[in-house]
Order: structure tokens, then sequence, then C-alpha cells
């Protein structure tokens, strides 16, 4: 019994590790957008959880305002849905890994296709097209703003109105489609006053989530903080480029 079962279990783990490697392989922005029904440049304004119609999986809406379109007919001129898989209903949470995390507030390029989750009718009828990722967290090149910059999953887009509008062209074949402003210029970056210096730190180490407190020292940070932030390596790219 013990060598009959032996195959099986290795042929369950390999089918596991192969299922594995295949939903974090890194697609080229070409592949994506090819496979891509909806390219469009937008932020995320509202998100709220739901669970879908015949089972018990909870999801989460992403709304996405629209600014431009790179890609594929877009109907409703203003606002879509993004659903991903996850979220949180009162004490009970789900969630995937590999998947598209995007968070209120966040601006850039979304690469969608349809979707396939079994919708609330009221949900399903509130009059927004929905969609989900193409390539899980692949799916989006975030703007830093305050940079000028985007980030891909492999590369960085020094000028979102330059060098990544234009590639967007090249690889769609489509002249962009403005649907509304954003309301970013790039040259306010221009005129951006001295931040405040960092001299040092009261702590050698802190750890991330844990609600450790990591204590700045340094000078010129006033009394209000304003849209001053402190920045951290971002741990989703491990080459450091971003924070």
């Amino acid at each position: 019994m013990f060598k009959r079962l032996l195959p099986l279990f290795s042929f369950l783990f390999l089918a596991q590790l192969s299922f594995s490697q295949c939903a974090i392989q890194t697609w080229s922005l070409q592949k994506r957008i090819d496979l891509s029904n909806l390219v469009v440049e937008g932020k995320v304004i509202d998100q709220y959880c739901f669970r879908e119609k015949t089972k018990n999986a909870i999801y989460t809406a992403s709304i996405i305002e629209v600014y431009k379109s790179f890609k594929g007919n877009f109907v409703n001129p203003y606002y879509i849905e993004v659903l991903t898989f996850g979220g949180q209903i009162g004490i009970e949470r789900h969630r995937a890994d590999p998947e598209l995390e995007i968070e209120k507030g966040d601006m850039g390029v979304f690469l969608l296709t349809n979707h396939s989750v079994d919708l609330p009718d009221a949900i399903n009828n509130n009059g927004k097209l929905k969609f989900r990722g193409v390539a899980n967290y692949h799916s989006f090149i975030q703007y830093a703003l305050d940079e000028n910059k985007a980030y891909d999953v492999t590369r960085t887009f020094v000028g979102i109105s330059t060098e990544l509008y234009e590639t967007l062209q090249n690889l769609t074949n489509q002249s962009i489609n403005q649907l509304r402003s954003s309301g970013y210029n790039p040259e306010r970056l221009k005129y951006r006053p001295t931040g405040p210096v960092i001299t040092s730190f009261g702590n050698s180490s802190a750890n991330a989530g844990t609600g450790d407190e990591l204590i700045v020292i340094g000078q010129g940070f006033g009394n209000i903080k304003g849209n001053g932030r402190i920045e951290f390596i971002d741990a989703n790219f491990g080459d450091g480029r971003k924070f």
C-alpha cells in the first residue's frame, strides 16, 4: 500500500509546485496588454467587500475613477470596478496570494479583463462595468506622482506623460483616449520646497507590522505634518527600486 501511495503523493506535490510557479510567472508588458480587454489610467477612490452570490468567498470591489483609456471600448466615461479575491466582513477575512493588492488613493494604469464572479444582484445592477486584473499583482502599473515615475513589476518608467504613455501607445498601437483630467501636473515638481533633514534614528531597528515605534531625529519638521511622509523600501519590489 505504501508503494502505491508514494507515486501519487509525489505527483500531487509536483503538481502543486508547478501551479505555484505558474501563478507568479512574470509576463512581459506586451503579453499582459495583449491579453487585456481594457487598459486604463485611474485612481482608487473607494472600496467595499461583498460575498459571492452562490459561495461563501469574500471579494473586494475597488471603485476606479478613470482618466484615460489606452485600450478597449470604454462605455461609462468615469467609473469602473475592479474585483479582487479577498477582503474582510466582520471578523471573517479571506486572502489569496498572489493577488492584485490596491488601496484607496492608489493611482496608475490598470490592465484588466472580464471577471467571472457570481455577483449579488445589488452589485451586479449598480451600473458600473466590472473587471479583474489580467495577471494578479502584475495588473497594475503604480504611479509615484511626487517622483513623476511609474513602477511596473520589472521596469521603472521615468516620466509618466512621456516614457510611460509613449510605451503604452507603441504596445497597443492606439492613441490615448482622454476621458477627464486627473488634476496631476508634473510641472509642479519643479517648485517643491526643500524638505526636512533626517540626522539620526532614536532606535537602531524596528519591526514592520507589529506596532513598533521608530523615532526619527532631524531638523525642519515644523509643527504641522501637511503632505510630508517617510518612505520605506516596498517589500513587493525585491530589487529595492520602489518605496
